[in-house]
């Protein structure tokens, strides 16, 4: 400090220059020589990324003798208080070196005129002051998908199912800092664009490979972190357990059990990097069973009545939590049945009777009804004519169970259908003559803990004629 040094002028100029900033010329005898006092450095709080620059200088005023003041700035002896962290040169020029903060001091020297009785005194002392810089770079990216609840560290490569949208988040470093206006500015081969501490991607571009990335990069001057993102998309397979050629696959016969997988594009993506992968039912009717572990498998049990069903598989975790592919499938029950002649006719000798066995298969041929039974109902016997007053009422059946199934026949039933009606007398007596006998036989099929459902009407007849010929027939009612 050139402390308290006074100078006495007489009748002379004099000229003053510091930092470029150069007073004007007074006379001593009328006025003095401007003061120049600097009083703090600028800026005072700054904040800049790794490898970029932060000008710092000095500000202050000249002010003449008239007590007129004139805003200036300039230059001091620079320094940083933490060279690791932030450097300066000697034109104050800053440098972010790592994130932290410190601060940047100057030293500089003031000067001041002042008049005293016709003489102009000079005193010259020295100014400090200093600005604090907070270095900011990025420490980490977090992830928000469409459903996850709050924000999480991307510390791996991350899994997205195509067509989903995610937030990305940097992370100062240090966590405590603020990121500059414009930081980080955001890039990467995902299509991430914009800049601020934040930035969307709705990725729709499937990766060829499981080394194909997708990135997401963050950037603050020198200082970067990249995401690597795999985008997979869903296959869903739905798989009948019953199979053959030309059977429906999104349509199924009633309690039909349907087996549910996935394939995962790009190959080699595994169901847990994809978040765990679970089938559920979104509508409808029917029972699904996910496997335990998540890997995209399970089993659909088909309702016993007939509906509609919306199957979904889901993602349990992971930034595409809940998304999902969907697949509608449709119950149906048996729309008929066609009888096929297996053992032929038959005919007790002297006995107006008729009749003969035939196996039951069910219409459409394109589903199995391989779970459910169908059953004979009771019904009452209409008769006429030649029999009348002879006809017994049809007594319930057991349940016939639904044998194998094939798309040129159809599903079976495991018992084979004995239709046989005949005269109560044997020999039947004569003069024979016209008459019917007819059993309007309620069908149903199972309807697991309720009543049989009932299905459709088979009337069965047996007619004859004046010559003791019997006529046996097997007609289906809606």
């Amino acid at each position: 400090m050139i402390g308290n040094q006074n100078k006495s002028l007489s009748a002379r100029s004099e000229q003053v220059s510091l930092a470029g900033a150069v007073a004007s010329t007074y006379s001593c005898a009328n006025c003095c020589p401007s003061s120049r006092i600097y009083d703090s450095v600028n800026p005072l709080f700054a904040t800049t990324p790794p490898g970029q620059n932060m000008q710092y200088y000095t500000i202050g005023v000249i002010t003449d003798c008239m007590g007129n003041g004139t805003p200036i700035q300039g230059g001091a002896a620079w320094s940083s208080l933490s060279p690791p962290i932030a450097t300066v040169n000697s034109g104050g020029l800053a440098e972010g070196v790592s994130p932290g903060s410190t601060s940047i001091t100057g030293d500089w020297g003031n000067f001041s005129w002042f008049d005293a009785g016709q003489q102009c005194w000079y005193n010259e002392y020295p100014g400090q002051g200093g600005g604090d810089i907070e270095v900011v770079g990025v420490q980490k990216i977090q992830y928000q998908g469409p459903n996850n609840p709050s924000f999480s560290d991307a510390t791996s490569t991350l899994y997205i199912l195509k067509g989903t949208a995610v937030t990305f988040k940097a992370i100062p470093n240090p966590s405590t800092g603020t990121f500059p206006s414009g930081q980080p500015v955001w890039s990467g081969t995902s299509g991430a664009t914009g800049t601020g501490a934040t930035t969307s991607v709705t990725f729709n571009t499937v990766s060829s490979s499981t080394s194909n990335y997708k990135t997401v990069v963050a950037t603050a001057g020198n200082s970067s972190v990249t995401v690597n993102v795999v985008v997979y998309d869903l296959e869903k397979v739905i798989a009948p357990v019953e199979t053959w050629t030309g059977r429906a696959t999104t349509t199924f016969g009633l309690r039909e059990l349907v087996n549910l997988f996935t394939t995962i594009t790009p190959s080699g993506v595994t169901s847990t990097q994809a978040g765990g992968l679970v089938w559920i039912r979104a509508s409808g009717t029917g029972t699904v069973v996910s496997s335990e572990i998540n890997d995209g498998t399970g089993t659909f049990t088909a309702p016993a009545s007939p509906g509609n069903t919306t199957l979904k598989l889901n993602v349990v975790a992971g930034p595409s939590k809940d998304k999902n592919i969907t697949q509608d499938v449709t119950t149906i029950k048996p729309s008929g049945t066609n009888f096929a002649l297996s053992t032929g006719r038959r005919h007790t000798q002297g006995r107006v009777s008729a009749g003969f066995k035939a196996i039951v298969y069910l219409e459409p041929k394109t589903v199995s009804f391989k779970n459910i039974t169908i059953t004979e109902g009771a019904c009452d016997a209409t008769t006429s004519g030649y029999l009348a007053g002879l006809g017994t009422p049809h007594a319930a059946g057991t349940p016939n169970q639904i044998l194998l199934c094939n798309g040129s026949t159809g599903c079976r039933g495991q018992n084979e259908d004995t239709v046989y009606l005949f005269h109560p007398t044997n020999p039947s007596p004569t003069p024979y003559g016209t008459g019917s006998w007819t059993w309007p036989i309620p069908w149903y099929y199972d309807n697991p803990g309720g009543d049989p459902v009932p299905w459709f009407t088979v009337n069965q007849v047996l007619t004859t004629d004046d010559s003791g010929n019997a006529t046996i027939s097997r007609v289906e009612f809606p």
